[in-house]
């Protein structure tokens, strides 16, 4: 009795659930709010490196993302053999959405950045 209960929850769990590559079992809400906790948290990295006086150092994230599109078309034009046609079409797919989160990192850079100039210009008038 005890067995064909579990195996009613096991049943209806698993539906709302996904099976991770270690084996544990997460429901699906959690791994979703797993996901926007890290985007969140690289967003809010991105605004702390873009307030540094080096402006070099807000520009980390979006090289490193524009570095990790590059070893993506990559990888994809050198180990699959395929027409030229077809290269180019999937070099420009994996390219342009591999760096939407690269112009999204950029838009907070310029942002925060403007706001920096702008308490920097406020300051020298102000002398």
């Amino acid at each position: 009795m005890l067995n064909a209960i579990l195996n009613i929850i096991r049943k209806k769990m698993y539906i709302l659930q996904i099976k991770l590559r270690c084996g544990v079992e997460m429901p699906i809400f959690f791994k979703w709010l797993i996901l926007i906790m890290f985007l969140v948290g690289i967003v809010i990295l991105q605004m702390f490196l873009s307030k540094r006086e080096n402006k070099w150092v807000g520009l980390i994230l979006p090289m490193i993302n524009v570095i990790a599109s590059m070893m993506a078309v990559y990888s994809m034009a050198f180990f699959h053999k395929k027409s030229f046609t077809e290269i180019i079409v999937q070099f420009s797919v994996i390219f342009i959405s591999w760096n939407i989160s690269t112009v999204s990192l950029i838009s907070i850079y310029f942002t925060c950045r403007q706001k920096f100039k702008n308490k920097k210009e406020m300051d020298k008038v102000n002398i």
